[in-house]
Protein backbone atom coordinates (compact mmCIF):
# COMPACT_ATOMS: atom_id res chain seq x y z
CA UNK A 1 0.00 0.00 0.00
CA UNK A 2 1.06 3.60 -0.49
CA UNK A 3 2.31 5.01 2.83
CA UNK A 4 -0.45 7.51 3.32
CA UNK A 5 -1.46 8.14 6.96
CA UNK A 6 -3.34 5.16 8.36
CA UNK A 7 -6.88 5.88 9.44
CA UNK A 8 -7.69 5.36 13.06
CA UNK A 9 -8.63 7.01 16.31
CA UNK A 10 -6.84 10.30 17.01
CA UNK A 11 -6.33 11.86 20.46
CA UNK A 12 -7.84 15.28 21.16
CA UNK A 13 -6.09 18.13 19.36
CA UNK A 14 -5.04 19.89 22.60
CA UNK A 15 -3.44 16.73 23.96
CA UNK A 16 -1.70 16.00 20.68
CA UNK A 17 -0.46 19.58 20.40
CA UNK A 18 0.93 19.50 23.96
CA UNK A 19 2.81 16.30 23.19
CA UNK A 20 4.15 17.66 19.93
CA UNK A 21 5.25 20.88 21.62
CA UNK A 22 7.07 18.93 24.33
CA UNK A 23 8.80 16.87 21.63
CA UNK A 24 9.79 20.04 19.77
CA UNK A 25 11.22 21.56 22.95
CA UNK A 26 13.18 18.37 23.63
CA UNK A 27 14.49 18.34 20.07
CA UNK A 28 15.36 22.06 20.12
CA UNK A 29 16.95 22.13 23.57
CA UNK A 30 20.40 20.77 22.55
CA UNK A 31 20.76 23.24 19.66
CA UNK A 32 19.48 26.11 21.76
CA UNK A 33 21.80 25.09 24.61
CA UNK A 34 24.86 25.00 22.37
CA UNK A 35 23.94 28.44 21.05
CA UNK A 36 23.65 29.82 24.58
CA UNK A 37 26.93 28.15 25.55
CA UNK A 38 28.69 29.71 22.54
CA UNK A 39 27.30 33.20 23.16
CA UNK A 40 28.20 33.02 26.86
CA UNK A 41 31.69 31.79 26.08
CA UNK A 42 32.26 34.61 23.58
CA UNK A 43 31.01 37.17 26.07
CA UNK A 44 33.26 35.75 28.80
CA UNK A 45 36.21 35.84 26.40
CA UNK A 46 35.50 39.49 25.61
CA UNK A 47 35.35 40.24 29.33
CA UNK A 48 38.65 38.44 29.91
CA UNK A 49 40.22 40.63 27.23
CA UNK A 50 38.50 43.91 28.04
CA UNK A 51 37.75 43.64 31.79
CA UNK A 52 39.70 40.81 33.39
CA UNK A 53 38.89 42.04 36.91
CA UNK A 54 35.18 41.58 36.30
CA UNK A 55 35.77 38.10 34.90
CA UNK A 56 37.81 37.06 37.91
CA UNK A 57 35.13 38.37 40.28
CA UNK A 58 32.31 36.54 38.46
CA UNK A 59 34.26 33.47 37.32
CA UNK A 60 32.10 31.06 39.32
CA UNK A 61 28.93 32.54 37.84
CA UNK A 62 30.36 32.35 34.31
CA UNK A 63 31.27 28.70 34.82
CA UNK A 64 27.73 27.98 36.03
CA UNK A 65 26.30 29.80 32.99
CA UNK A 66 28.46 27.64 30.73
CA UNK A 67 27.53 24.44 32.54
CA UNK A 68 23.76 24.99 32.67
CA UNK A 69 23.02 24.66 28.87
CA UNK A 70 25.31 21.62 28.62
CA UNK A 71 23.63 19.89 31.54
CA UNK A 72 20.22 20.75 30.08
CA UNK A 73 21.18 19.23 26.73
CA UNK A 74 22.33 16.09 28.52
CA UNK A 75 19.06 15.77 30.43
CA UNK A 76 17.19 15.61 27.11
CA UNK A 77 18.70 12.14 26.65
CA UNK A 78 17.19 10.88 29.91
CA UNK A 79 13.59 9.99 30.90
CA UNK A 80 13.23 13.64 31.93
CA UNK A 81 12.78 14.30 28.22
CA UNK A 82 9.07 13.60 28.79
CA UNK A 83 9.02 16.81 30.87
CA UNK A 84 11.25 18.79 28.55
CA UNK A 85 9.46 22.12 29.00
CA UNK A 86 9.85 22.12 32.78
CA UNK A 87 13.49 21.00 32.56
CA UNK A 88 14.25 23.81 30.11
CA UNK A 89 12.37 26.33 32.29
CA UNK A 90 14.48 25.31 35.31
CA UNK A 91 17.64 25.68 33.25
CA UNK A 92 16.54 29.03 31.87
CA UNK A 93 15.70 30.42 35.32
CA UNK A 94 18.99 29.12 36.72
CA UNK A 95 20.88 30.81 33.90
CA UNK A 96 18.97 34.06 34.50
CA UNK A 97 19.74 33.91 38.23
CA UNK A 98 23.48 33.55 37.50
CA UNK A 99 23.33 36.40 34.99
CA UNK A 100 21.53 38.82 37.32
CA UNK A 101 23.71 37.76 40.28
CA UNK A 102 26.67 39.32 38.45
CA UNK A 103 25.13 42.70 39.29
CA UNK A 104 26.18 42.05 42.88
CA UNK A 105 29.80 42.31 41.72
CA UNK A 106 30.86 45.99 41.53
CA UNK A 107 32.86 45.49 38.31
CA UNK A 108 29.80 44.21 36.37
CA UNK A 109 28.50 46.52 33.61
CA UNK A 110 24.78 47.12 34.21
CA UNK A 111 24.04 48.18 30.62
CA UNK A 112 25.62 45.03 29.19
CA UNK A 113 23.62 42.90 31.60
CA UNK A 114 20.27 44.44 30.67
CA UNK A 115 21.04 44.11 26.97
CA UNK A 116 21.89 40.44 27.53
CA UNK A 117 18.66 39.88 29.49
CA UNK A 118 16.50 41.63 26.87
CA UNK A 119 18.04 39.55 24.08
CA UNK A 120 17.38 36.40 26.12
CA UNK A 121 13.72 37.34 26.61
CA UNK A 122 13.15 38.07 22.93
CA UNK A 123 15.04 35.01 21.70
CA UNK A 124 13.13 32.54 23.86
CA UNK A 125 9.81 34.17 22.91
CA UNK A 126 10.37 34.07 19.16
CA UNK A 127 12.58 31.05 18.56
CA UNK A 128 11.89 28.59 21.35
CA UNK A 129 8.72 26.45 20.87
CA UNK A 130 7.58 26.27 24.47
CA UNK A 131 4.25 27.28 25.97
CA UNK A 132 3.40 30.97 26.22
CA UNK A 133 2.70 30.43 29.93
CA UNK A 134 6.30 29.38 30.51
CA UNK A 135 7.42 32.52 28.71
CA UNK A 136 5.26 34.54 31.12
CA UNK A 137 6.99 32.82 34.06
CA UNK A 138 10.43 33.38 32.56
CA UNK A 139 9.73 37.06 31.86
CA UNK A 140 8.27 37.68 35.31
CA UNK A 141 11.16 35.97 37.15
CA UNK A 142 13.72 37.80 34.98
CA UNK A 143 12.20 41.21 35.76
CA UNK A 144 11.89 40.36 39.46
CA UNK A 145 15.54 39.19 39.76
CA UNK A 146 16.85 42.17 37.83
CA UNK A 147 14.88 44.72 39.82
CA UNK A 148 15.87 43.03 43.09
CA UNK A 149 19.56 43.20 42.22
CA UNK A 150 19.22 46.85 41.23
CA UNK A 151 17.51 47.67 44.50
CA UNK A 152 20.06 45.74 46.58
CA UNK A 153 23.07 47.31 44.89
CA UNK A 154 21.59 50.71 44.24
CA UNK A 155 22.54 50.48 40.57
CA UNK A 156 22.71 52.49 38.49
CA UNK A 157 23.99 55.35 40.53
CA UNK A 158 22.69 58.13 38.31
CA UNK A 159 18.99 58.91 38.74
CA UNK A 160 18.09 59.30 35.07
CA UNK A 161 19.56 55.99 33.80
CA UNK A 162 18.03 54.15 36.75
CA UNK A 163 14.45 54.69 35.51
CA UNK A 164 15.51 53.61 32.03
CA UNK A 165 16.86 50.33 33.36
CA UNK A 166 13.68 49.61 35.28
CA UNK A 167 11.41 50.44 32.34
CA UNK A 168 13.51 48.80 29.61
CA UNK A 169 13.47 45.34 31.17
CA UNK A 170 9.72 45.64 31.80
CA UNK A 171 9.07 46.60 28.16
CA UNK A 172 11.22 43.69 26.97
CA UNK A 173 9.26 41.32 29.23
CA UNK A 174 5.89 42.56 27.92
CA UNK A 175 7.02 42.32 24.29
CA UNK A 176 8.43 38.84 24.84
CA UNK A 177 5.16 37.71 26.43
CA UNK A 178 3.16 39.14 23.52
CA UNK A 179 5.51 37.57 21.00
CA UNK A 180 5.35 34.20 22.73
CA UNK A 181 1.55 34.36 22.77
CA UNK A 182 1.44 35.11 19.06
CA UNK A 183 4.02 32.47 18.19
CA UNK A 184 2.25 29.87 20.31
CA UNK A 185 -1.08 30.64 18.64
CA UNK A 186 0.47 30.35 15.19
CA UNK A 187 2.04 27.03 16.11
CA UNK A 188 -1.30 25.81 17.47
CA UNK A 189 -3.15 26.90 14.30
CA UNK A 190 -0.54 25.22 12.12
CA UNK A 191 -0.83 22.05 14.17
CA UNK A 192 -4.64 22.19 13.89
CA UNK A 193 -4.33 22.54 10.12
CA UNK A 194 -1.90 19.64 9.94
CA UNK A 195 -4.16 17.53 12.16
CA UNK A 196 -7.16 18.21 9.94
CA UNK A 197 -5.10 17.45 6.85
CA UNK A 198 -3.91 14.21 8.43
CA UNK A 199 -7.49 13.28 9.30
CA UNK A 200 -8.61 13.94 5.73
CA UNK A 201 -5.72 11.89 4.40
CA UNK A 202 -6.63 9.12 6.81
CA UNK A 203 -10.22 9.08 5.61
CA UNK A 204 -9.09 9.17 2.00
CA UNK A 205 -6.74 6.28 2.73
CA UNK A 206 -9.59 4.31 4.30
CA UNK A 207 -11.89 5.00 1.34
CA UNK A 208 -9.31 4.12 -1.29
CA UNK A 209 -8.13 0.98 0.50
CA UNK A 210 -11.65 -0.40 0.75
CA UNK A 211 -12.98 0.59 -2.67
CA UNK A 212 -14.28 -2.42 -4.61
CA UNK A 213 -12.59 -1.18 -7.79
CA UNK A 214 -8.93 -0.59 -8.46
CA UNK A 215 -7.54 2.82 -7.52
CA UNK A 216 -4.13 3.81 -8.86
CA UNK A 217 -2.16 7.06 -8.47
CA UNK A 218 0.75 8.01 -10.73
CA UNK A 219 3.21 10.87 -10.33
CA UNK A 220 4.07 13.48 -12.98
CA UNK A 221 6.25 10.88 -14.74
CA UNK A 222 3.31 8.43 -14.65
CA UNK A 223 5.13 6.14 -12.23
CA UNK A 224 3.05 4.35 -9.63
CA UNK A 225 2.82 5.98 -6.19
CA UNK A 226 -0.33 4.26 -4.95
CA UNK A 227 -2.07 0.96 -5.69
CA UNK A 228 -4.99 -0.19 -3.52
CA UNK A 229 -6.01 -3.70 -2.52
CA UNK A 230 -8.53 -4.01 -5.36
CA UNK A 231 -5.80 -3.17 -7.88
CA UNK A 232 -3.55 -5.78 -6.29
CA UNK A 233 -6.30 -8.37 -6.66
CA UNK A 234 -7.09 -7.25 -10.21
CA UNK A 235 -3.58 -7.35 -11.64
CA UNK A 236 -1.89 -9.77 -9.22
CA UNK A 237 0.95 -7.41 -8.23
CA UNK A 238 1.61 -6.14 -4.70
CA UNK A 239 2.18 -2.41 -4.48
CA UNK A 240 5.78 -2.78 -3.37
CA UNK A 241 6.40 -4.70 -6.61
CA UNK A 242 5.20 -1.88 -8.86
CA UNK A 243 6.14 1.21 -6.82
CA UNK A 244 8.01 3.67 -9.04
CA UNK A 245 7.36 1.71 -12.23
CA UNK A 246 5.72 2.95 -15.44
CA UNK A 247 2.49 1.33 -16.71
CA UNK A 248 4.33 0.21 -19.85
CA UNK A 249 6.64 -1.85 -17.62
CA UNK A 250 3.83 -3.60 -15.74
CA UNK A 251 0.25 -3.91 -17.04
CA UNK A 252 0.11 -2.29 -20.50
CA UNK A 253 0.77 -4.66 -23.42
CA UNK A 254 2.75 -3.32 -26.39
CA UNK A 255 -0.35 -3.33 -28.57
CA UNK A 256 -1.87 -0.66 -26.32
CA UNK A 257 1.20 1.59 -25.93
CA UNK A 258 0.28 4.08 -28.65
CA UNK A 259 -3.28 4.60 -27.47
CA UNK A 260 -2.31 4.83 -23.79
CA UNK A 261 0.54 7.23 -24.60
CA UNK A 262 -1.87 9.54 -26.42
CA UNK A 263 -4.37 9.41 -23.53
CA UNK A 264 -1.64 10.25 -21.00
CA UNK A 265 -0.46 13.16 -23.14
CA UNK A 266 -3.98 14.56 -23.38
CA UNK A 267 -4.55 14.40 -19.62
CA UNK A 268 -1.21 16.09 -18.97
CA UNK A 269 -1.70 18.96 -21.42
CA UNK A 270 -5.42 19.42 -22.07
CA UNK A 271 -7.06 19.20 -18.62
CA UNK A 272 -9.33 16.36 -19.77
CA UNK A 273 -10.78 13.35 -17.97
CA UNK A 274 -10.42 10.14 -19.96
CA UNK A 275 -12.86 7.23 -19.84
CA UNK A 276 -11.89 4.28 -21.98
CA UNK A 277 -11.55 0.54 -22.21
CA UNK A 278 -8.23 -1.10 -22.94
CA UNK A 279 -6.51 -4.43 -22.74
CA UNK A 280 -4.20 -5.04 -19.79
CA UNK A 281 -1.98 -7.92 -18.82
CA UNK A 282 -1.94 -9.48 -15.34
CA UNK A 283 1.03 -10.87 -13.48
CA UNK A 284 0.27 -14.39 -14.70
CA UNK A 285 0.13 -13.21 -18.32
CA UNK A 286 -3.64 -13.15 -18.80
CA UNK A 287 -5.11 -10.48 -21.06
CA UNK A 288 -8.11 -8.74 -19.51
CA UNK A 289 -10.26 -5.82 -20.60
CA UNK A 290 -10.36 -2.98 -18.07
CA UNK A 291 -12.57 0.07 -17.96
CA UNK A 292 -10.52 3.13 -16.93
CA UNK A 293 -11.66 6.50 -15.62
CA UNK A 294 -8.62 8.73 -15.20
CA UNK A 295 -8.30 12.37 -14.14
CA UNK A 296 -5.20 14.60 -13.95
CA UNK A 297 -4.02 15.92 -10.57
CA UNK A 298 -2.88 19.54 -10.56
CA UNK A 299 -1.67 22.19 -8.17
CA UNK A 300 -3.58 25.44 -7.82
CA UNK A 301 -1.34 27.03 -10.44
CA UNK A 302 -2.28 24.29 -12.90
CA UNK A 303 0.99 22.38 -12.73
CA UNK A 304 0.47 18.72 -13.57
CA UNK A 305 1.58 16.54 -10.64
CA UNK A 306 0.07 13.16 -11.38
CA UNK A 307 -2.87 11.03 -12.28
CA UNK A 308 -5.74 9.39 -10.38
CA UNK A 309 -7.30 6.36 -12.07
CA UNK A 310 -10.16 4.01 -11.26
CA UNK A 311 -10.27 0.68 -13.07
CA UNK A 312 -12.29 -2.51 -13.08
CA UNK A 313 -12.29 -5.75 -15.00
CA UNK A 314 -15.03 -5.72 -17.66
CA UNK A 315 -13.82 -8.70 -19.67
CA UNK A 316 -16.98 -10.70 -19.05
CA UNK A 317 -19.19 -7.66 -19.58
CA UNK A 318 -17.55 -6.83 -22.90
CA UNK A 319 -17.86 -10.41 -24.07
CA UNK A 320 -21.54 -10.35 -23.15
CA UNK A 321 -22.01 -7.03 -24.94
CA UNK A 322 -20.32 -8.37 -28.06
CA UNK A 323 -22.51 -11.46 -27.97
CA UNK A 324 -25.59 -9.30 -27.48
CA UNK A 325 -24.54 -7.14 -30.41
CA UNK A 326 -24.18 -10.21 -32.62
CA UNK A 327 -27.58 -11.46 -31.49
CA UNK A 328 -29.07 -8.02 -32.08
CA UNK A 329 -27.71 -7.93 -35.62
CA UNK A 330 -29.09 -11.40 -36.23
CA UNK A 331 -32.45 -10.30 -34.81
CA UNK A 332 -32.48 -7.23 -37.03
CA UNK A 333 -31.68 -9.37 -40.05
CA UNK A 334 -34.48 -11.78 -39.12
CA UNK A 335 -36.85 -8.86 -38.60
CA UNK A 336 -35.97 -7.47 -42.02
CA UNK A 337 -36.60 -10.89 -43.56
CA UNK A 338 -39.91 -11.06 -41.70
CA UNK A 339 -40.91 -7.61 -42.93
CA UNK A 340 -39.95 -8.47 -46.50
CA UNK A 341 -41.90 -11.72 -46.26
CA UNK A 342 -44.97 -9.99 -44.83
CA UNK A 343 -44.81 -7.29 -47.49
CA UNK A 344 -44.49 -9.86 -50.27
CA UNK A 345 -47.29 -12.03 -48.92
CA UNK A 346 -49.53 -9.01 -48.40
CA UNK A 347 -49.06 -7.95 -52.01
CA UNK A 348 -49.76 -11.49 -53.17
CA UNK A 349 -52.92 -11.63 -51.06
CA UNK A 350 -54.18 -8.23 -52.13
CA UNK A 351 -54.03 -9.02 -55.84
CA UNK A 352 -56.58 -11.89 -55.81
CA UNK A 353 -58.63 -10.04 -53.21
CA UNK A 354 -59.01 -7.08 -55.56
CA UNK A 355 -60.20 -9.52 -58.21
CA UNK A 356 -62.77 -10.91 -55.77
CA UNK A 357 -63.99 -7.41 -54.93
CA UNK A 358 -64.19 -6.57 -58.61
CA UNK A 359 -66.35 -9.57 -59.45
CA UNK A 360 -68.42 -8.84 -56.33
CA UNK A 361 -69.17 -5.36 -57.61
CA UNK A 362 -70.19 -6.83 -60.98
CA UNK A 363 -72.54 -9.26 -59.25
CA UNK A 364 -73.88 -6.48 -57.03
CA UNK A 365 -74.62 -4.41 -60.13
CA UNK A 366 -76.47 -7.48 -61.61
CA UNK A 367 -74.10 -7.64 -64.57
CA UNK A 368 -74.68 -11.40 -64.78
CA UNK A 369 -78.39 -11.33 -64.11
CA UNK A 370 -80.96 -10.32 -61.50
CA UNK A 371 -80.34 -11.07 -57.79
CA UNK A 372 -82.78 -12.21 -55.20
CA UNK A 373 -82.95 -10.66 -51.71
CA UNK A 374 -81.06 -13.54 -50.11
CA UNK A 375 -78.38 -13.39 -52.78
CA UNK A 376 -77.97 -9.64 -52.27
CA UNK A 377 -77.64 -10.12 -48.49
CA UNK A 378 -74.97 -12.78 -49.00
CA UNK A 379 -73.06 -10.47 -51.33
CA UNK A 380 -73.20 -7.63 -48.78
CA UNK A 381 -71.75 -9.90 -46.09
CA UNK A 382 -69.15 -11.12 -48.57
CA UNK A 383 -68.11 -7.54 -49.38
CA UNK A 384 -67.94 -6.60 -45.69
CA UNK A 385 -65.62 -9.53 -44.98
CA UNK A 386 -63.50 -8.80 -48.05
CA UNK A 387 -63.15 -5.12 -47.09
CA UNK A 388 -62.11 -6.10 -43.55
CA UNK A 389 -59.52 -8.47 -45.00
CA UNK A 390 -58.27 -5.74 -47.34
CA UNK A 391 -57.96 -3.30 -44.43
CA UNK A 392 -55.99 -5.91 -42.49
CA UNK A 393 -53.66 -6.44 -45.45
CA UNK A 394 -53.21 -2.68 -45.88
CA UNK A 395 -52.44 -2.28 -42.17
CA UNK A 396 -49.92 -5.10 -42.38
CA UNK A 397 -48.27 -3.41 -45.35
CA UNK A 398 -48.16 -0.10 -43.48
CA UNK A 399 -46.47 -1.73 -40.48
CA UNK A 400 -44.05 -3.53 -42.78
CA UNK A 401 -43.08 -0.25 -44.44
CA UNK A 402 -42.68 1.48 -41.07
CA UNK A 403 -40.39 -1.24 -39.74
CA UNK A 404 -38.41 -1.73 -42.95
CA UNK A 405 -36.01 1.10 -42.09
CA UNK A 406 -36.78 4.14 -44.23
CA UNK A 407 -40.04 5.96 -44.85
CA UNK A 408 -40.38 9.21 -46.74
CA UNK A 409 -42.16 12.09 -45.07
CA UNK A 410 -43.04 14.81 -47.57
CA UNK A 411 -44.23 17.94 -45.81
CA UNK A 412 -45.90 20.74 -47.67
CA UNK A 413 -48.51 23.42 -47.16
CA UNK A 414 -51.94 21.80 -46.99
CA UNK A 415 -55.52 22.33 -45.87
CA UNK A 416 -56.68 20.18 -42.98
CA UNK A 417 -60.25 20.71 -44.18
CA UNK A 418 -59.43 19.02 -47.49
CA UNK A 419 -57.87 16.03 -45.70
CA UNK A 420 -60.92 15.70 -43.45
CA UNK A 421 -63.24 15.87 -46.46
CA UNK A 422 -61.35 12.97 -48.09
CA UNK A 423 -61.63 10.92 -44.89
CA UNK A 424 -65.34 11.72 -44.72
CA UNK A 425 -65.84 10.45 -48.25
CA UNK A 426 -63.75 7.29 -47.82
CA UNK A 427 -65.53 6.28 -44.60
CA UNK A 428 -69.03 6.97 -45.90
CA UNK A 429 -69.94 3.29 -45.94
CA UNK A 430 -68.78 2.86 -42.32
CA UNK A 431 -70.82 5.92 -41.27
CA UNK A 432 -74.04 4.20 -42.37
CA UNK A 433 -73.87 2.03 -39.25
CA UNK A 434 -77.36 1.71 -37.70
CA UNK A 435 -77.84 3.46 -34.34
CA UNK A 436 -74.72 5.64 -34.67
CA UNK A 437 -74.91 9.33 -35.53
CA UNK A 438 -71.76 10.84 -37.11
CA UNK A 439 -71.21 14.60 -36.90
CA UNK A 440 -68.44 16.66 -38.56
CA UNK A 441 -67.68 20.01 -36.87
CA UNK A 442 -64.94 21.64 -38.94
CA UNK A 443 -63.97 25.30 -38.39
CA UNK A 444 -64.14 26.93 -41.85
CA UNK A 445 -61.31 29.36 -40.93
CA UNK A 446 -58.65 26.73 -40.25
CA UNK A 447 -55.10 27.93 -41.01
CA UNK A 448 -52.96 25.85 -43.38
CA UNK A 449 -50.45 23.46 -41.85
CA UNK A 450 -47.14 22.04 -43.00
CA UNK A 451 -47.44 18.29 -42.92
CA UNK A 452 -47.67 15.10 -44.96
CA UNK A 453 -51.20 14.86 -46.39
CA UNK A 454 -51.09 11.10 -46.98
CA UNK A 455 -49.86 10.34 -43.45
CA UNK A 456 -52.36 12.77 -41.93
CA UNK A 457 -55.23 11.10 -43.83
CA UNK A 458 -54.18 7.63 -42.60
CA UNK A 459 -54.05 8.91 -39.02
CA UNK A 460 -57.51 10.48 -39.12
CA UNK A 461 -59.05 7.60 -41.08
CA UNK A 462 -57.79 5.04 -38.54
CA UNK A 463 -59.15 7.08 -35.63
CA UNK A 464 -62.57 7.52 -37.29
CA UNK A 465 -62.73 3.83 -38.23
CA UNK A 466 -61.84 2.82 -34.69
CA UNK A 467 -64.49 5.12 -33.22
CA UNK A 468 -67.19 3.70 -35.51
CA UNK A 469 -66.07 0.12 -34.93
CA UNK A 470 -66.31 0.34 -31.13
CA UNK A 471 -69.51 2.41 -30.91
CA UNK A 472 -72.63 0.24 -31.02
CA UNK A 473 -75.04 3.10 -30.36
CA UNK A 474 -74.65 6.79 -29.80
CA UNK A 475 -72.51 9.25 -31.69
CA UNK A 476 -69.11 9.91 -33.22
CA UNK A 477 -68.04 13.55 -33.50
CA UNK A 478 -65.11 14.64 -35.69
CA UNK A 479 -64.01 18.24 -35.11
CA UNK A 480 -61.11 20.51 -36.03
CA UNK A 481 -60.14 23.95 -34.73
CA UNK A 482 -57.11 26.22 -34.39
CA UNK A 483 -55.02 25.87 -31.20
CA UNK A 484 -51.57 27.02 -30.07
CA UNK A 485 -50.17 27.83 -33.50
CA UNK A 486 -51.57 24.73 -35.15
CA UNK A 487 -54.71 22.75 -35.85
CA UNK A 488 -56.20 20.24 -33.44
CA UNK A 489 -58.33 17.41 -34.86
CA UNK A 490 -60.53 15.59 -32.38
CA UNK A 491 -62.42 12.29 -32.70
CA UNK A 492 -64.91 11.63 -29.88
CA UNK A 493 -67.14 8.57 -29.57
CA UNK A 494 -69.64 7.23 -27.04
CA UNK A 495 -68.41 3.66 -27.38
CA UNK A 496 -67.10 1.10 -24.91
CA UNK A 497 -64.22 3.26 -23.66
CA UNK A 498 -60.81 2.21 -22.37
CA UNK A 499 -59.75 1.56 -18.77
CA UNK A 500 -57.07 3.89 -17.36
CA UNK A 501 -54.62 1.05 -16.75
CA UNK A 502 -54.91 0.01 -20.41
CA UNK A 503 -54.18 3.44 -21.92
CA UNK A 504 -50.35 3.05 -21.85
CA UNK A 505 -50.46 -0.10 -24.01
CA UNK A 506 -53.10 0.71 -26.63
CA UNK A 507 -50.44 2.06 -29.02
CA UNK A 508 -48.36 -1.12 -28.93
CA UNK A 509 -48.61 -3.44 -31.95
CA UNK A 510 -50.94 -6.45 -31.74
CA UNK A 511 -52.31 -5.31 -28.36
CA UNK A 512 -56.07 -5.64 -27.93
CA UNK A 513 -57.85 -4.31 -24.88
CA UNK A 514 -60.38 -6.74 -23.51
CA UNK A 515 -61.65 -9.87 -25.17
CA UNK A 516 -65.26 -9.75 -26.22
CA UNK A 517 -65.46 -6.20 -27.69
CA UNK A 518 -62.30 -6.63 -29.70
CA UNK A 519 -63.13 -10.08 -30.94
CA UNK A 520 -66.62 -8.86 -31.73
CA UNK A 521 -65.32 -6.17 -34.04
CA UNK A 522 -62.27 -7.97 -35.44
CA UNK A 523 -58.84 -6.51 -35.98
CA UNK A 524 -55.40 -7.49 -34.75
CA UNK A 525 -54.42 -4.30 -32.92
CA UNK A 526 -52.36 -2.48 -35.58
CA UNK A 527 -54.45 0.66 -36.19
CA UNK A 528 -53.43 2.71 -33.15
CA UNK A 529 -49.83 1.51 -33.43
CA UNK A 530 -49.72 2.90 -36.97
CA UNK A 531 -51.32 6.15 -35.76
CA UNK A 532 -48.70 6.57 -33.04
CA UNK A 533 -45.78 6.00 -35.41
CA UNK A 534 -47.11 8.32 -38.09
CA UNK A 535 -47.89 11.08 -35.57
CA UNK A 536 -44.29 10.97 -34.37
CA UNK A 537 -42.96 10.98 -37.92
CA UNK A 538 -44.83 14.11 -39.04
CA UNK A 539 -44.02 16.03 -35.84
CA UNK A 540 -47.56 16.11 -34.49
CA UNK A 541 -48.82 15.25 -30.99
CA UNK A 542 -51.40 12.71 -29.86
CA UNK A 543 -53.49 12.69 -26.67
CA UNK A 544 -56.22 10.33 -25.52
CA UNK A 545 -58.91 10.52 -22.85
CA UNK A 546 -61.28 7.66 -22.12
CA UNK A 547 -63.68 6.27 -19.56
CA UNK A 548 -65.14 2.76 -19.69
CA UNK A 549 -68.81 2.88 -20.70
CA UNK A 550 -68.72 6.58 -21.64
CA UNK A 551 -66.45 6.71 -24.67
CA UNK A 552 -63.07 7.89 -25.89
CA UNK A 553 -61.56 11.10 -27.29
CA UNK A 554 -58.41 11.21 -29.44
CA UNK A 555 -56.74 14.57 -30.17
CA UNK A 556 -54.12 15.11 -32.87
CA UNK A 557 -52.38 18.49 -32.99
CA UNK A 558 -50.47 19.47 -36.15
CA UNK A 559 -48.19 22.56 -36.11
CA UNK A 560 -48.70 25.37 -38.59
CA UNK A 561 -44.98 26.34 -38.64
CA UNK A 562 -42.67 24.62 -41.12
CA UNK A 563 -40.35 22.07 -39.51
CA UNK A 564 -36.96 22.34 -41.23
CA UNK A 565 -35.97 18.80 -40.25
CA UNK A 566 -34.96 16.21 -42.83
CA UNK A 567 -37.56 14.90 -45.24
CA UNK A 568 -36.34 11.33 -44.84
CA UNK A 569 -36.98 9.79 -41.43
CA UNK A 570 -35.28 6.58 -40.33
CA UNK A 571 -38.10 4.82 -38.55
CA UNK A 572 -35.81 2.00 -37.41
CA UNK A 573 -34.25 4.46 -34.96
CA UNK A 574 -37.55 5.67 -33.49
Amino acid sequence: MNPLPVAGAHPPVAESFAKQRNDLVAASAPTFGITVFAVTALYALSQWIMRPAQLRGALTLYLLQLAIPLVNAGLMRTPLRRHAQMVVLDAELSYTACLTAQLLIPETNTSATIVFLCLKLMATALFFPWSARLQYVSAGVTVALYWTCLLVTGRPYDEAPRSHHYVAIAIAAVLSAAGATRADRLRRDLFQHDAEREELLSRLQLILDHMPIGCIINDAEFRYTYWNAAAEQLFGYRFDEVRGKHPFDVITPKSQHQGVREALRRMETEHVVVSARSQNVTRDGRLIVCEWNSAPLRRRDGTFVGLLSMCQDVTVRQRDEEEKQVLLEELRAANRLKSDFVATMSHELRTPLNVILGYHDLLQEQAFGALGDEQAAVLRRMRQSAVELLELINATLDVSRLESGRVEVEKHRLSVGDVIAQVNAETRELQDKPGVHVEWRIDPELPPVYSDAAKLKIILKNLVSNALKFTEAGSVVVSAHERDGGVEMQVTDTGVGIAAEALPIIFEPFRQIGESPTRQHGGVGLGLYIVRRLVDMIGATLDVESEPGRGTTFRVWVPSALDESAVIVDTAQQ
